[in-house]
């Protein structure tokens, strides 16, 4: 076993399932737009790849991580991912969607420029073992636009 086959996580876990990204959140998030209940929004599911004709698979929770577009875990995550919501909190069927909405409090410029992506895995101490995890695509958080100062005072 080498460093790479640890890394990269295998496309199907021991269960046969594996989480995917039903719909990826926007490109660019302007978070100081809208006020606090500006948002993102990501769905997900599981699938059960193992055994395609048993939809259920008991419960799987889970967990979202906030992570650099190379897939490292962002360090200060925990202090600028906020999750506002995650219904349900658990799947029991491959025909159930996670809706999850969340912020990201840091634009990207602070963050050497670098673009944030969703971990989605499953919590390991409630879940079958070894689900598959999933990245939403690569999103931008910028404070507010930018408009050009000749446009400013112009009316249309």
């Amino acid at each position: 076993e080498n460093e790479a086959d640890v890394i990269v996580p295998h496309p199907l876990g021991e269960a046969g399932l594996r989480i995917r990204v039903l719909d990826h959140p926007e490109d660019v998030f302007y978070k100081d737009e809208g006020g606090k209940s500006n948002h993102l929004l990501t769905s997900i599911c599981v699938e059960n790849l193992g055994h395609a004709k048993q939809p259920q698979f008991g419960k799987v929770w889970v967990l979202p991580k906030l992570c650099y577009e190379n897939g490292k875990e962002v360090e200060d995550g925990a202090d600028i991912f906020k999750v506002l919501s995650l219904e349900p909190e658990f799947v029991t069927s491959a025909d159930q969607k996670v809706t999850v909405k969340f912020r990201i409090e840091k634009v990207s410029r602070r963050k050497d420029g670098q673009r944030f992506k969703v971990r989605f895995t499953a919590d390991p101490a409630k879940s079958p073992p070894a689900v598959a995890s999933t990245f939403t695509s690569a999103v931008c958080v910028l404070s507010k636009r930018k408009f050009p100062a000749s446009q400013a005072g112009k009316s249309a």
